[in-house]
């Protein structure tokens, strides 16, 4: 070995390493060295010098290595030689640090023999076999303190987003679940979600997310693979899956057989690209030879396979280092193949893509249900909002309750995505209630999505979408939001190319540049890839196929389009889906980011009056409407508004033309209660009685219903009606037992006879009884008419119906209208503003 190599070798040499060289070159004690450099600790001055015959080709032939080390510098660097060593090193000496100078417990031939404290030194370096077996080590630097510590300051704290304080992680952690099968790698069609969507609920939110595979548990899948990479979107929990490992396997919970390694690779990358290194060897060799192990036995345990290698944020390297990175990761996966490793990616990245070449078994991270959801908020409003247990439980009750109410389900979507549900407890906490207006809500939201993750990551993305200003990103995104938005049903989900030529049209819109058209395609395909990389807003729910993350996103930026637009009469295009459930939340949302909402108001408000035929069918209804809620507010126990007393009889005519089971009175009532939100209809008012009368009316085509149950008790306020409804449900047969099945009844003599009696009654009385009921009510309390509205109408109606609590809700989320617009809409709510109707105002 010339001197020129000798130099490379002893500059790239760690420090402690190189210390324990230059005190050995300069003459000193083992002992010494071992005081100053070492804690005390010979074994670890006989280890290094053991790593250092090794770097300098020792190791073989050569049966004294210390003084054929110091003649190798003494020849190629010997100004580190001390004047006491110059002429080679004393035999005396050579005890002190030469492992060769005993073997097999004999004596070794030497001028000058040792003392029997040198004697008793030196059998202390022989080798025991059992310091290479791979238990006893893995013990060793498992029970060091340097690496318990070392891992619990990696892993066991948290440091949530907006939250001041870090969070102990078994305080917080949810378990995880992951998906085995990519999403985006499966083969479906358009066609095929378009046929999922038909065959659920169409009131399901979530319902481009439905998957028959099952979630695993994650902590399962890590101790089934020997290579694992956990994929997932931005703020899905993948940081913390692996710190929860890390910790688990450190405290001796999930494969305590192992000693994890936890590498950021970001910060690997940059100390490697500074010292020219990318090595992830040296890398585990710094960090284990600090607990009481040396460079061989590192070696053994990989070998052996005894190390537990936790890779996190794959995506986070820096572009100029993800080659070099990726590349070591291969060979050293490849050489130590016997070690487990999980590595965390974001999902659709190319680094995540390209890591098909690691042949690791890929999973996602699956989004939270309704069990994690309220796990993690227990935990949150304790450990995270420093609450009592008491406290903090209570709190989450609340927090869960009021989630999943319906007016919620928006923001339950978004719940799925831990750290979306992170800022839902965080905006909760401040008045234990979620906000009126949500435009807010998920504006913070976008913005953590869009900047905030990253930048508190100190994460650099490509420049290809990351030099757009957010504003510029929201308009690309809002476009492409809109656009496929308005393509009714399948706009949850969308082929590539058309997404891509969307992304083109609004990119070119953004520049106002005649950009070449190749160019401009390959901008698009760029630009989709950093969407889904970056944002996650965009994600890939199988092979070639589009949609947004959330439908709550989809709908934010589509409103955002129509509050931002310079377009004249842009708000004409929005009104014409006023009657179409999937556009609510749009409209709603777009009211709340208007500067002046007003023009919307009265925008919509014509519009709603267009869904009523002019006809004297309607007149006679709207009239009758008219003068019944006078009638009823002309009384002293009626306090409401008109407004509200209108929405009041309005739903209970409409819920009479409903085939469908009865809803709840919540839902029913439900433009009542938006237009004051303490009514309240149990203060033994005409209100009160019409609800009892209503029973009759509404369940006469039912007369089993009325037969079995009691007449409301408020009727005691009118005893002429109330005898002459007992009458009428007095002559109703009695019914059989309904503990008697059908099948049963004809061999009960008894209920059989009554069966048979009500049967009669029904075919030959029922028609009489049923125009005495109408009559009654009629007469008595101006309700029941039969408006004969056949099924057209009677949809119109709740089309009309369902379009004046929109503007309702609208007009009350809306922060940005005056009290002017308010009083018109109440004064003329549910009264349609056409000149057929002007009699009636």
């Amino acid at each position: 070995m010339d001197a020129k190599r000798i130099r490379e070798i002893f500059d790239k040499l760690p420090s402690k390493r190189k210390q324990v060289l230059l005190r050995v070159l300069a003459g000193e004690s083992r002992a010494k060295i071992a005081c100053d450099i070492c804690d005390g600790s010979t074994d670890a001055v006989q280890q290094n010098l053991r790593q250092l015959y090794k770097n300098f080709q020792l190791q073989d032939e050569t049966e004294r290595k210390l003084p054929a080390l110091i003649a190798l510098f003494a020849q190629s660097m010997p100004e580190l030689i001390s004047v006491g060593n110059s002429q080679g090193i004393k035999e005396s000496q050579l005890s002190v640090y030469d492992d060769e100078t005993l073997v097999g417990g004999q004596e070794a031939n030497i001028a000058n023999p040792i003392t029997s404290v040198d004697q008793e030194q030196n059998f202390g370096w022989v080798e025991d076999a059992s310091e290479d077996n791979p238990d006893v080590l893995v013990q060793r630097v498992r029970s060091h303190p340097y690496h318990t510590a070392k891992i619990k300051d990696q892993c066991g704290q948290l440091r949530i987003l907006d939250v001041e304080w870090p969070v102990e992680i078994d305080n917080i952690y949810i378990e995880v679940k992951v998906l085995e099968k990519l999403p985006s790698n499966s083969r479906k069609t358009i066609s095929d979600f378009l046929s999922l969507n038909s065959a659920i609920d169409k009131s399901d939110r979530l319902d481009v997310d439905k998957s028959q595979q099952e979630r695993v548990p994650g902590l399962e899948v890590a101790a089934n693979n020997l290579k694992l990479m956990v994929l997932g979107k931005q703020g899905s929990g993948k940081t913390t899956f692996l710190n929860h490992l890390a910790i688990q396997c450190n405290q001796g919970r999930f494969q305590s057989q192992l000693i994890p390694i936890f590498i950021e690779l970001k910060y690997f990358a940059m100390i490697a690209r500074d010292k020219c290194n990318f090595s992830l060897l040296n890398y585990i060799i710094d960090e284990l030879l600090n607990c009481d192990v040396w460079e061989e036995q590192i070696n053994t345990l990989l070998f052996n396979g005894r190390v537990f290698i936790l890779l996190d944020g794959l995506d986070e390297v820096e572009p100029e280092n993800a080659d070099a990175v990726l590349t070591e990761i291969y060979y050293f996966s490849k050489h130590y193949f016997r070690n487990k490793f999980v590595i965390s990616c974001r999902i659709a990245t190319q680094l995540a893509n390209r890591g098909f070449s690691l042949k690791f078994t890929e999973v996602e991270v699956a989004d939270f249900k309704s069990e994690q959801i309220k796990a993690f908020a227990k935990k949150w409003f304790v450990a995270v909002a420093r609450n009592s247990i008491e406290q903090g439980l209570s709190q989450a009750a609340e927090f869960i309750k009021k989630l999943y109410l319906s007016e919620h389900q928006s923001i339950l979507e978004l719940a799925g995505t831990p750290i979306l549900l992170n800022l839902a407890c965080l905006v909760f906490q401040e008045k234990t209630n979620f906000p009126s207006t949500r435009a807010k809500l998920y504006e913070e939201g976008l913005d953590i999505l869009l900047f905030r993750w990253d930048e508190a990551k100190n994460i650099k993305r490509d420049e290809i979408y990351r030099k757009l200003p957010v504003r510029n990103k929201k308009q690309l995104l809002s476009h492409v939001a809109a656009i496929t938005f308005e393509r009714g049903d399948e706009i949850k989900v969308f082929e590539r190319d058309i997404i891509e030529q969307i992304i083109a049209d609004g990119l070119t819109k953004l520049t106002d540049e005649k950009n070449a058209p190749v160019q401009v395609q390959l901008d698009s395909e760029a630009v989709l890839k950093s969407i889904a990389e970056q944002d996650g807003l965009l994600v890939e729910r199988a092979r070639g196929i589009y949609s947004f993350s959330h439908l709550t996103f989809q709908e934010y930026f589509t409103a955002w389009k129509f509050a931002n637009s310079l377009e004249p009469q842009v708000l004409e295009k929005l009104l014409v889906h006023i009657s179409e459930e999937r556009w609510r939340d749009v409209f709603l949302l777009t009211s709340e980011m208007l500067p002046s909402a007003d023009e919307l108001m009265r925008l919509m408000k014509e519009q709603i009056d267009k869904i009523i035929p002019q006809n004297d069918q309607f007149q006679k209804f709207f009239g009758w409407l008219k003068q019944k809620s006078l009638s009823v507010k002309n009384q002293d126990q009626v306090p409401f508004r008109l407004a509200t007393v209108r929405s009041w009889y309005f739903a209970r005519e409409v819920d009479r033309f409903s085939n469908s089971m009865r809803e709840p009175v919540s839902s029913l009532f439900k433009c009542a209660y938006a237009l004051e939100q303490t009514v309240y209809f149990g203060s033994n008012n005409a209100l009160d009685l019409d609800s009892a009368v209503y029973f009759f009316v509404v369940f006469a085509d039912k007369p089993k219903v009325i037969r079995s149950c009691a007449l409301d008790a408020v009727l005691e306020l009118k005893p002429e009606l109330k005898q002459k409804l007992e009458k009428l449900k007095d002559e109703i047969p009695e019914l059989p037992n309904d503990e008697i099945a059908e099948d049963e009844i004809s061999e009960d003599e008894e209920n059989k006879e009554k069966s048979q009696k009500f049967n009669n009654w029904f075919g030959n009385d029922f028609s009489r009884w049923f125009d005495q009921v109408k009559f009654v009510t009629t007469e008595s309390r101006n309700i029941g008419h039969d408006w004969q509205f056949n099924e057209e109408y009677k949809t119109r109606l709740r089309q009309y119906y369902d379009a004046n609590k929109l503007l309702v809700d609208c007009l009350n989320s809306s922060r940005n209208r005056s009290p002017t617009i308010r009083a018109h809409i109440e004064e003329t709510f549910l009264l349609p503003q056409t000149k057929y109707f002007q009699q009636y105002k």
